[in-house]
């Protein structure tokens, strides 16, 4: 057992599971004991093997440590002078850069000296070409250009090179207010007198001062706003009858006049950059008097008022812009001023007008027929018809708005189609009436036909042809919605209207039950003509037939087809269910004349031919009626029905 301890496999915990299931645990110790003692003797020879080498590591490792502490020394020896020349090296650099900066402040000492007495000498060399040019009667343009170029060189230099840091000397500050002062005057006479040659001059002295926004405010205060003035006021715009437009004509003649004769200067001399004098100058006078003195042309009670005058100021505004870039017509200030218009509350008052207005005629005049002038039979189509297009007149549309106006019209059509649906599953009066529901159904495939496009791509002869170009995509999917939807109605009419006149046929039908009756136990001839209740069925049809034949068109065969399909299939579950109660009754009458009557009786009651028996009379009678019904309904039908009426023709057994 000793052995196992040395093993290489050996592991103690499964030599303890190999006794834990044995109940000797006096073994068990004995084991342990001798492990035990087998590990003191191994670690005994181990130090007696071992001593030397474990000495001489553990005086090694002393001598080690004993030569690490002598180096501490020597280390913080070196640490300390490393710090010292650390220090000397960094103020070293501090008074290396605390001269540098005295020398670039010198520097710029003497530079801005230099700069400001040149700015001087150029200010007075100005002040000198100014006080000339006030007391010449005449504008020397080269000198004062020359002046302003120098006078803008050292002033401009001066400024970008220390970013606004130095203050300019008060005679300087003078001379330039003196400069702009007389380029302003020079500028405005020029302007009066029409110089171009010293507009273009005065135009290049604001470039190089960088003051073209001056010039802006200059032209438009001066030259823009005494004009427009006296145009856009509440006096002038009574006195053209309150036609806006007029006002925005006379404003456009002053773009299109002196305006436009000076971008094209400016546009013509390349060197003139950065002048808009339409928006900076113009727009901005032309925005501030409309909203100050024509506060009040919104007119948003007026909704017709209100839309002519929309129109005419977008209008207005999309001239403006466009001498520049059309794009500026979405620019802040102009959507701005677009913003004085109430598009919701306009929106809100012309829906209720064109909802209010079909849902009156609804409600009163649903059922009535439409003056023959129009192409539509019913009063409530030619309504909806009108307040579509009213959606989409030139006087009420709005482009800003047109999202608006589709759905109202897509509400328009879903409410028309309500109804009609309405109409059909209520069963109302109206429903009782033939005349109504062809009518309705002409009705929906005429719209259908006016709401869609006769080809591709052809929305501009289309009831949409005001809406927006871009917005022409989006139309066509609108317009196969539309489409479809109308379709689907109409489907429904023509299989209510199959219905309908398959109801009234098959009450009439019922009268087949008649028959019997009329000639069991009557002595009633032998039929020769048919009966009057297959005349009735027949006749209405023929009639509806004859009516319809320009109003339905093309959707008329399809109707009788279905209608003289569903009635002979009907027709025929009649027939032979009166036949086969005709077969049981003959058939109860033999066995019971078999019991009664003796041969002789019999033989010669059969010598009377069929017709003689009130059962033949009855058959005949059928097949008299059935012979009328398919000969008059034959034309009607398609391979279809004509399989229901050779059908009908077996089970009665007539001949054509």
């Amino acid at each position: 057992m000793a052995k196992e301890y040395f093993k290489d496999d050996y592991t103690i915990d499964q030599f303890l599971a190999q006794f834990e299931q044995r109940p000797d645990l006096e073994n068990l110790r004995k084991e342990l004991k001798s492990y035990a003692n087998e590990l003191h003797t191994a670690m005994t020879d181990i130090l007696k093997t071992e001593t030397e080498a474990i000495v001489n590591l553990a005086e090694h490792l002393t001598n080690l440590n004993s030569k690490v502490s002598d180096l501490s020394t020597p280390v913080f020896q070196l640490h300390e002078e490393i710090k010292a020349l650390y220090h000397v090296i960094k103020e070293a650099e501090e008074s290396l850069q605390a001269h540098l900066q005295h020398e670039r402040a010198a520097a710029k000492a003497h530079d801005t000296l230099s700069m400001q007495s040149n700015l001087k000498s150029t200010a007075l060399y100005v002040n000198t070409i100014i006080d000339k040019q006030l007391s010449d009667d005449t504008d020397d343009l080269a000198a004062l250009e020359r002046a302003v170029n120098e006078f803008s060189f050292q002033s401009c230099y001066l400024d970008e090179l220390y970013l606004g840091e130095i203050k300019k000397d008060n005679s300087a500050v003078e001379t330039e207010m003196r400069l702009k002062s007389l380029v302003n005057e020079i500028f405005i006479r020029s302007l009066k007198n029409n110089n171009q040659k010293a507009i273009v001059c005065c135009l290049r002295t604001y470039v190089s001062l960088n003051q073209q926004n001056q010039a802006e405010t200059i032209y438009s205060e001066k030259i823009i706003e005494p004009v427009l003035t006296k145009i856009i006021t509440n006096q002038n715009l009574e006195r053209n009858h309150y036609k806006l437009n007029v006002l925005y004509q006379e404003a456009l003649a002053v773009l299109n006049g002196d305006v436009k004769n000076l971008v094209d200067l400016v546009n013509s001399n390349s060197g003139l950059k950065g002048f808009n004098f339409v928006i900076n100058s113009y727009w901005k006078v032309t925005d501030k008097l409309l909203q100050e003195n024509l506060s009040h042309v919104t007119a948003p009670g007026n909704p017709e008022l209100f839309q002519r005058r929309f129109q005419d100021t977008w209008q207005f505004l999309y001239t403006i812009a466009s001498k520049v870039d059309p794009s500026l017509i979405y620019e802040a200030s102009f959507q701005e001023h677009m913003k004085r218009f109430n598009l919701p509350v306009y929106f809100e008052i012309r829906f209720q007008q064109i909802s209010a207005s079909f849902e009156t005629d609804i409600i009163e005049n649903s059922q009535e027929v439409a003056s023959e002038d129009s192409f539509l039979k019913l009063k409530i189509s030619v309504a909806f018809w009108r307040s579509l297009n009213h959606c989409f007149h030139a006087e009420v549309f709005l482009s800003h708005l047109a999202d608006q106006f589709i759905k109202l019209s897509q509400l328009l059509l879903s409410r028309f189609l309500f109804y009609v649906d309405s109409v059909i599953q209520n069963k109302s009066e109206a429903a009782s009436s033939e005349e109504f529901i062809v009518n309705l159904m002409v009705d929906v495939e005429s719209l259908r036909k006016s709401l869609g496009l006769s080809k591709i791509n052809d929305i501009p002869n289309s009831v949409y042809k005001i809406i927006p170009r871009d917005l022409w995509k989006f139309i066509e999917k609108i317009i196969k919605i539309n489409d479809n939807k109308l379709r689907v109605t109409h489907q429904k009419l023509k299989d209510y209207l199959i219905s309908y006149k398959v109801e009234q046929s098959l009450l009439l039908l019922q009268q087949i039950f008649d028959i019997p009756r009329l000639y069991r136990r009557t002595n009633k001839f032998a039929p020769t003509t048919e009966s009057n209740y297959i005349r009735e069925v027949v006749s209405p049809l023929e009639k509806f037939d004859r009516k319809n034949q320009k109003l339905l068109q093309s959707n008329l065969n399809d109707i009788m087809d279905n209608c003289v399909h569903k009635i002979g299939k009907q027709y025929s579950v009649l027939v032979k269910e009166v036949l086969h109660s005709v077969c049981k009754t003959e058939e109860s009458l033999r066995r019971l004349k078999s019991r009664n009557v003796n041969p002789a009786d019999d033989s010669s009651s059969n010598s009377r031919g069929d017709l003689s028996s009130d059962e033949s009379k009855i058959r005949e009678q059928i097949k008299l009626d059935v012979k009328y019904f398919v000969t008059h309904m034959s034309p009607f039908v398609s391979a279809t029905g004509q399989s229901i009426l050779d059908s009908l023709i077996a089970e009665s057994g007539c001949t054509l």
